[in-house]
C-alpha cells in the first residue's frame, strides 16, 4: 500500500483516466473490507481516494467533465461508507486515525469538490456531530482532567503517530471548510450553539500544557502567537471563524454558551468542594474567558451599540474580577483574567478599570508567578492602547496613578528574563512612553540605557530593533528627553558607523541600523538640529557611506542624507568639516556613488527621492552640479532593469516636469541618449513602457499628473521634439492564431506592436490611470457584495491591474510611511483627488481641436472610459 501510495501521488491527469478507475474500485473494495484489512491498510486505502479526488479536481479545472466521468461514478459509495465508519465505536475495525483519514477526504470533497458532495453532506453531519460529542468527552477525560496515559502513541508504518487530537483537528478543519462555503454554512446554523459549546471543551488548558509553561515561561509567551498547532489553538481559530461567519447570531450563542459553562462550574465547586472535578474546573472558566478575549472587537461594537444579548460589564465585575480577589485561584487563571482586563479595557467604567489595574500591577511583582507577571505585562499594554486609541483621558490618568509601580515592575523583569519576555516588556514600553511626557522623562535615565542595551544586542532582530526606534522616536519628540537621549546615543551611533580599512566588509548590519536609527533620530528632532547631529553625526553617517559597498547601507545611508536635507538642509550644506569639504560636497559624493553605473542597480532604489528633495532643498546652490546629477541619473537608468530602481530614477524627471518643465525638457532635448537620440526620446520611452506598472499612490499620482503636462504642452506648443517621438503602442493579435503558444512559437513568430506618437501612448496612459483608479474605487465599495456562491466551484483570478499593486507593494503599510513623510505631505499632489483631476483634464481635452485625432488611435476599452465621462461620442466613429 506504501508503494501505491507514491504511484498514485505521482499520477498526471494523462495517466489518470486509465488507472484511475481502477484503483478506486480496488480502495474500495479494500476500504470496505473490515475483517479481512487492518485499520492501517484501510486508512491508507482512503488516504489514495483522496490523492485522486485532489488531481480530478485539479484536472476538472482545465478539463470540464473531468471529475464527472472519473470520479463521481464512485462517490455515493465511497460517502455511504463513510457515513458508516466514523458512526462505529473504536475497536478492532476503527480508531481515531481511520475516522481521521476519512475526514480528511470528505474535506477534500467539501473544498474542492463540492457540488458533487452537496447531497450526501445532510446525512454526514450526525455522525460528524458524534464523533466531536464523544471526542469531547475523551479529551476532557484524558487531557484535561488527565485521567488517561497520554504517552501511550500508536504509529503507523510510516513512523507517524496515530494521535487522537489529529481526529479533533481535522473535524475543526471540516467545520471550517463548511463555514467557508455559503453553499453549505446554512447546515450549522442548528448545531452553532453546540459547537461552540464544545470548543470551549477543547480550548481547556491540558496538564501537559500547564507542565510546559510552568518550565519554561517562554512557551507561555508564545502561546499566543501560534508558533505551535495543537486543539486548543485550532478551538480558537475555528471559534473565531464561526463568529465571523455571523456575527449577530454567533456571538450571542457564544455569549450563552460562556454563561452555561461558567454556571455549570458554579454548581460543580459548590457541589463537590475539593474533589478532582472542581479541581480541573477552573479550566473551563479559563477557556471560557480566553473565548470572550478572541472577540473582543465584535463584543465591544455590538456593546457600543447596545446590540449585544450579554451584560459583558457584570461579567467582568462578578466573574473576572471576584476571580482576581479569590488568591487560591489557579496562577494560569488568574493570568487570563488580567488578560481580558485589559482587551476589554475600552468599556469599562473608571471605578472597574482602577480595580483593574490595581490587580495587574499587583501581578507584575517579582513574588508572583511566572504566567501571572507575564500575563500583567499584556495586560498593561492593553489598557495603554485603549487610552490612546479611544483617546479616553479618565484611563488614561488612571494608568498615570500606577505609572510609577508600572515602570519599576517592568524594569525588573527586563533585567531577569529570556528574549521572548524581554520582547514583550519592549512593546509595552512603545506604548508607555508616550503616555505621559513628563512622567517618561523622570525615568529616562533608566528607559534609555535600556533601549539603547536592547538595540546593540539584538539588532538583528526585526522585531525588537523596530520596539527600539519607536521609543527613539518617542524620546526624540519628548523636549526634556531629546538633550540626554543624544548624549547617550549619538556616540553609540557615531561608534557603529565608523569604519576602518581592516574591517569595511565586516559586520555591515551594524552599521545599517545605525543608519536607521539616526534618520529616526533626525527626522524627529527639532529644529535647528543640534550640533552633535550635525557636527558629529553627519559626518560619520557621510564617512560610512561613502566607504561601504553594500546595497542596504547605501540604501539606508540615502535615506539618512535625504533625512537630513528635509529636516536641515542649509545646516548640513554649509557644515565644512576639518579638511574644509562642505556637507554639499559630502552629499554630491554619495549620490554620485548611489548612482555609479558600474555598481548594482539596487544602490539607486530610494535614489530618486534624494536627488528630488536635494534639488527642491538646495537646487539654487547646485550651479552646474545638477546637470551633472541629471546626466548621473540617466547614465544609471541605462543599466537599470528592476522595475522599482526605473520607477525611482524616472521619478526625478517627473517631479522636475511638474516643477521645472521647461527647463528639464531643454536639458532632455540636448543631452545625447544611449541610442544616439536625444535623452528626451530615451527617458520618455521608458516611461510610457512602464507606467502601468508603477506602484505607490503618491508616485502614481506624480507621474500622471507629469503626463499629462507633457500631453497639454504637446498638443499647445505643436513641439517637434515630442512629435517626432515614436513609442510602442497596442500589442497586434493575429486572428488566426490557435493553441498553446510555445517557446518555439514565440520565435518563430514573435508578438508585434504598433508604433505610435509618444503624445498618443500618454493620452492612451491618462485613460488607463483613470480606469484603474475608477476600478480601485468601486472594487472598494463591492469586495463584500462580489462573492457569487453559484461560482464558487469555479477556479478566480487576480485581475492582472490588481495583481501588480498587490505584488509590487500597494499595500497599507506604505500608505502609511507616505504619511509620516513630511515632504510628501508638503507636495499638493499628494493631497490630489487624482480621479477628478483626469477627468477635468479628459473633458478640457475633449474641446481641444486635435482631439479627434487622437480619438482615432484608442481602443474599445478605451473609448468606453471617454463615454462614461460623457465625452463626444461622435469622435469615436
Amino acid at each position: 500500500m506504501r508503494v501505491l501510495t507514491e504511484f498514485t501521488s505521482d499520477l498526471t491527469d494523462n495517466q489518470l483516466p486509465n488507472v484511475g478507475p481502477v484503483i478506486l474500485q480496488e480502495m474500495y473494495r479494500i476500504f470496505q473490507s473490515e475483517n479481512q484489512y487492518s485499520i492501517r491498510i484501510r486508512g491508507r486505502a482512503v488516504e489514495i481516494f483522496t490523492t485522486i479526488a485532489s488531481l480530478v479536481a485539479v484536472t476538472e479545472l482545465f478539463q470540464k467533465g473531468f471529475a464527472e466521468q472519473y470520479l463521481q461514478p464512485v462517490i455515493p459509495m465511497f460517502c455511504e461508507k463513510f457515513v458508516y465508519c466514523l458512526r462505529l465505536p473504536d475497536g478492532s475495525t476503527c480508531d481515531s486515525g481511520l475516522k481521521t483519514d476519512v475526514i480528511k477526504a470528505i474535506n477534500c470533497l467539501v473544498t474542492r469538490l463540492p457540488k458533487y458532495i452537496a447531497t450526501f453532506l445532510p446525512q454526514m453531519l450526525p455522525p460528524f456531530w458524534e464523533t466531536l460529542v464523544q471526542s469531547a468527552k475523551l479529551y476532557q477525560e484524558e487531557f484535561v482532567n488527565g485521567e488517561g496515559d497520554t504517552n501511550e502513541k500508536e504509529v503507523d508504518s510510516d513512523g507517524e503517530i496515530i494521535n487522537f487530537n489529529n481526529l479533533i483537528i481535522a473535524i475543526f478543519e471540516f467545520v471550517h471548510s463548511i463555514v467557508d462555503r455559503k453553499r453549505f454554512s446554512n447546515l450549522l446554523d442548528s448545531f452553532l450553539q453546540e459547537v461552540m459549546y464544545y470548543l470551549i471543551i477543547f480550548m481547556q488548558i491540558t496538564d501537559d500544557q500547564i507542565e510546559l509553561w510552568t518550565t519554561n515561561p517562554n512557551q507561555f509567551v508564545e502561546e499566543e502567537d501560534v508558533l505551535t498547532y495543537n486543539v486548543r489553538i485550532s478551538a480558537q481559530e475555528l471559534l473565531t471563524a464561526l463568529v465571523n461567519y455571523s456575527e449577530e447570531k454567533a456571538v450571542n450563542a457564544l455569549c450563552e454558551v460562556v454563561t452555561r459553562h461558567i454556571e455549570a462550574t458554579s454548581r460543580l465547586q459548590t457541589a463537590n468542594n475539593g474533589s478532582g472535578d472542581s479541581e480541573t474546573c477552573w479550566k473551563l472558566r479559563e477557556s471560557s474567558i480566553l473565548a470572550l478575549s478572541k472577540v473582543k472587537d465584535i463584543v465591544v461594537e455590538r456593546h457600543k451599540t447596545g446590540m449585544l444579548q450579554f451584560d459583558i460589564i457584570r461579567f467582568l465585575d462578578t466573574i473576572v474580577l471576584a476571580t482576581l480577589k479569590d488568591s487560591g485561584s489557579p496562577p494560569l487563571l488568574l493570568g487570563r483574567c488580567l488578560c481580558i482586563g485589559g482587551k476589554y479595557a475600552e468599556i469599562m467604567p473608571p471605578e472597574m478599570s482602577s480595580r483593574f489595574l490595581e490587580a495587574t500591577v499587583n501581578g507584575l511583582q517579582e513574588n508572583q508567578p511566572s504566567c501571572i507577571r507575564i500575563s500583567a505585562v499584556k495586560a498593561i499594554y492593553w489598557f495603554c492602547k485603549a487610552s490612546v486609541a479611544e483617546n479616553n483621558n479618565t484611563l488614561g490618568n488612571i494608568i498615570r496613578s500606577h505609572l510609577p509601580n508600572i515602570f519599576q515592575g517592568l524594569f525588573n523583569i527586563a533585567n531577569q528574563t529570556s528574549t521572548e519576555i524581554f520582547t514583550l516588556v519592549m512593546e509595552t514600553f512603545q506604548v508607555l512612553v508616550s503616555l505621559d511626557k513628563a512622567f517618561t522623562a523622570s525615568v529616562e535615565n533608566k528607559i534609555c540605557p535600556l533601549t539603547i542595551a536592547a538595540f546593540l544586542k539584538f539588532y538583528s532582530d526585526h522585531d525588537i530593533l523596530y520596539m527600539c526606534q519607536d521609543i527613539f522616536k518617542n524620546l526624540t519628540q519628548n523636549p526634556d528627553c531629546i538633550g540626554p537621549l543624544q548624549t547617550r546615543l549619538i556616540p553609540t551611533l557615531t561608534s557603529m558607523m565608523a569604519v576602518s580599512p581592516m574591517d569595511k566588509l565586516k559586520d555591515e548590519r551594524c552599521r545599517n541600523v545605525a543608519l536607521d536609527v539616526l534618520q529616526v533620530l533626525v527626522h524627529y528632532s527639532p529644529k535647528p538640529l543640534s550640533s552633535a547631529l550635525v557636527e558629529t553625526a553627519f559626518p560619520a553617517a557621510c564617512h560610512c557611506i561613502l566607504n561601504s559597498e553594500d546595497n542596504e547601507t547605501l540604501q539606508s545611508g540615502g535615506e539618512v542624507i535625504r533625512a537630513y536635507l528635509s529636516v536641515a538642509a542649509r545646516q548640513v550644506t554649509v557644515h565644512r568639516d576639518n579638511d574644509g569639504q562642505t556637507g554639499l560636497q559630502y552629499i554630491l559624493q554619495i549620490i554620485a556613488q548611489l548612482l555609479n553605473p558600474q555598481s548594482s542597480e539596487f544602490t539607486a532604489t530610494f535614489v530618486g527621492r534624494l536627488v528630488t528633495t536635494l534639488i527642491r532643498k538646495a537646487g539654487n546652490t547646485l550651479g552646474e552640479n545638477l546637470d551633472l546629477l541629471l546626466k548621473a541619473v540617466l547614465s544609471k537608468m541605462q543599466r537599470a532593469q528592476t522595475l522599482t530602481v526605473v520607477q525611482s530614477l524616472l521619478m526625478v524627471y517627473a517631479h522636475l516636469i511638474n516643477t521645472e518643465f521647461d527647463a528639464v525638457l531643454n536639458f532632455l532635448s540636448t543631452v545625447p541618449g544611449p541610442t544616439g537620440q536625444s535623452a528626451l526620446t530615451f527617458v520618455l520611452s521608458e516611461w510610457v513602457t512602464r507606467q502601468h506598472l508603477f506602484f505607490g499612490k503618491y508616485d502614481r499620482k506624480v507621474a500622471t499628473v507629469a503626463l499629462c503636462k507633457i500631453l497639454e504642452y504637446g498638443v499647445t506648443h505643436d513641439d517637434s521634439r515630442l512629435n517626432e517621438i515614436i513609442v510602442r503602442g497596442d500589442q497586434v493579435f493575429p486572428g488566426n492564431e490557435e493553441g498553446v503558444r510555445t517557446r518555439s512559437k514565440a520565435e518563430s513568430q514573435p508578438y508585434h506592436w504598433t508604433t505610435i506618437p509618444v503624445l498618443v501612448k500618454i493620452f492612451k496612459l491618462i485613460i488607463n490611470e483613470l480606469s484603474n483608479d475608477i476600478e480601485a474605487i468601486a472594487a472598494g465599495h463591492d469586495t463584500d457584495d462580489s462573492y457569487n456562491d453559484e461560482d464558487e466551484d469555479e477556479v478566480s483570478y487576480l485581475d492582472p491591474g490588481y495583481e501588480n499593486m498587490i505584488v509590487l507593494g500597494e499595500t497599507v503599510s506604505e500608505t502609511e510611511e507616505d504619511e509620516d513623510d513630511p515632504d510628501l505631505l508638503q507636495d499638493s499632489i499628494y493631497h490630489l483627488n487624482l480621479n477628478q483631476y483626469l477627468q477635468d483634464f479628459l473633458l478640457n481635452f475633449s474641446t481641444h481641436h486635435c482631439f479627434p485625432a487622437y480619438i482615432q488611435h484608442l481602443n474599445i476599452p478605451e473609448r468606453k472610459i471617454l463615454s462614461s465621462l460623457n465625452i463626444n461620442a461622435s469622435f469615436m466613429q
